[in-house]
């Protein structure tokens, strides 16, 4: 599984600021549905996400799409990092969803 599109290399630290839309893909290659991933907190961590309804069993993709923030960072040097926005597609590790449970 790829690193999230969310995280700064190579700390893992998620980059606050930015719109990430999610796309479910069905198991047929048809869009389920996208949605913009809300930022949510954890005392462990931040990150963005949602939960989604598999409408059938199946092996779902999710096509990630991450704009870039909407400031700088603290210098001339990282504050020009994530300029163009970023798209990655993600499979579940386990594999196949079942109808009307959470992706």
């Amino acid at each position: 599984m790829s690193r999230s599109p969310c995280a700064t290399p190579p700390t893992g630290a998620s980059v606050l600021g930015v719109r990430v839309f999610g796309t479910l893909v069905a198991p047929d290659g048809t869009e389920v549905g996208t949605h913009e991933q809300a930022l949510l907190w954890h005392p462990m961590i931040y990150h963005y996400g949602r939960s989604w309804v598999a409408p059938a069993d199946g092996e779902y993709v999710l096509c990630v799409r991450v704009e870039p923030p909407t400031f700088m960072r603290h210098d001339e040097v990282n504050g020009r990092r994530f300029t163009e926005p970023v798209e990655n597609r993600v499979q579940r590790r386990e594999g196949r969803a079942r109808s009307g449970l959470t992706v």
